[in-house]
């Protein structure tokens, strides 16, 4: 994983809420994850970032294009 991708996994993690049983929130996390990848200043992505990821990650390849 780059550090490119980690920053972006820890900035959707540390904004994202937990739900009742202290877990994270699955659907915000994706949400803020979306949102950091889409981001301007995150200038390092390409399609597949994520490809490989599983049922959590599958669906954030395609958010921004190079």
């Amino acid at each position: 994983m780059t550090p490119q991708q980690l920053a972006a996994l820890k900035r959707g993690y540390d904004s994202s809420d937990l739900d009742r049983n202290g877990k994270i929130n699955l659907h915000e996390f994706q949400v803020e994850v979306h949102r950091v990848l889409a981001s301007p200043n995150f200038t390092k992505f390409h399609d597949g970032i994520f490809g490989g990821g599983g049922k959590i990650f599958g669906n954030l390849k395609n958010v921004k294009r190079a």
